[in-house]
């Protein structure tokens, strides 16, 4: 997981340009201002502004699960109007996308929870579903992945009322080894299963990661399930390609040991790609079954 920056841009701007933006709708030719679509929805950001600058009020002082229970009774027909403002290819939601995954002047296009996949929509933090006058505020979208997005469920609070889930503006991730894996053998091959260990990490941070790593709600485990064969592979090819060229003068073991450094050199703590090779490489499972790809392909090495 990494940490963004939220953009400073007033939320009120943000909605209302968001608004003025909108295509105007058929039917509309003869209406007065007040009676179109953009015309309905600025009314009700300007009837509910105070509500709507709540969110950034409890976003200042980290406490967005307050907000649970406190939405304004709107129509259903205005819920959906103002649900309809946001879209992924929005040109403002695009340009707020893009500044927020900003990182030293690149743009960093990978999830900020999974880090596996790319971003291709964005999390309502607070669900629109339920929250619609938040649909479109800058700091209720979060870059992310679709199966991050997908998995995580509606609730905003845990059975204590305190946040339930990670939050990649908010909250900052530890230095400290959390996430790890066990390789494990499923029918002659290896399996990948991880599981999150708090050492000392403090109650509330690790909280989140739980929540967020293997909640029913949002599972992310069953991401990083999803990228392993990908991994493994990739690692395997990397050993037998290694071997096919230094397998005349080194054993397998010792090709083994120059892979196991440059993985070591280059390991960042929580990565679920490093963690994933960095247990690979010590398994005699993985090590079977590399050993039986070199004899298939006939590669030799030295004894």
């Amino acid at each position: 997981m990494r940490k963004l920056k939220p953009v400073g841009i007033d939320d009120i701007e943000f909605i209302k340009g968001i608004i003025d933006s909108t295509n105007k709708r058929r039917g509309e030719e003869h209406l007065s201002m007040e009676e179109t679509f953009k015309g309905r929805c600025h009314a009700r950001v300007e009837t509910h502004k105070d509500y709507i600058q709540s969110y950034d009020t409890a976003f200042g002082v980290n406490k967005l699960q307050s907000l649970e229970g406190t939405h304004p009774v709107l129509e259903a027909s205005d819920k959906e109007e103002m649900r309809s403002l946001y879209s992924y290819t929005r040109t403002r939601i695009a340009n707020l996308r893009k500044e927020v995954l900003n990182d030293d002047g690149y743009e960093n296009n990978f999830c900020p929870l999974c880090e596996i996949n790319l971003v291709n929509t964005m999390d309502h933090f607070i669900p629109q579903k339920d929250y619609p006058l938040f649909a479109v505020h800058p700091r209720n979208l979060i870059p992310s992945c679709m199966l991050c997005n997908g998995h995580k469920s509606d609730n905003i609070t845990d059975d204590e009322g305190n946040r339930k889930y990670w939050n990649a503006y908010l909250d900052t991730p530890p230095e400290e080894n959390y996430l790890y894996c066990k390789v494990e053998d499923k029918d002659g091959l290896p399996h990948i299963r991880f599981y999150i260990q708090q050492g000392s990490i403090d109650d509330a941070t690790f909280r989140l990661i739980k929540n967020t790593m293997d909640d029913e709600g949002q599972k992310m485990f069953q991401v990083y399930d999803n990228a392993c064969g990908k991994i493994i592979i990739s690692l395997k090819n990397k050993l037998v390609n290694y071997v096919r060229k230094n397998g005349g003068r080194k054993t397998l073991v010792e090709c083994f040991q120059a892979i196991k450094m440059d993985i070591d050199d280059n390991f960042e703590p929580n990565k679920c790609e490093d963690v994933v090779k960095k247990a690979l490489i010590d398994s005699p499972i993985f090590l079977k079954c590399v050993e039986e790809e070199l004899r298939k392909l006939e590669i030799k090495y030295k004894v």
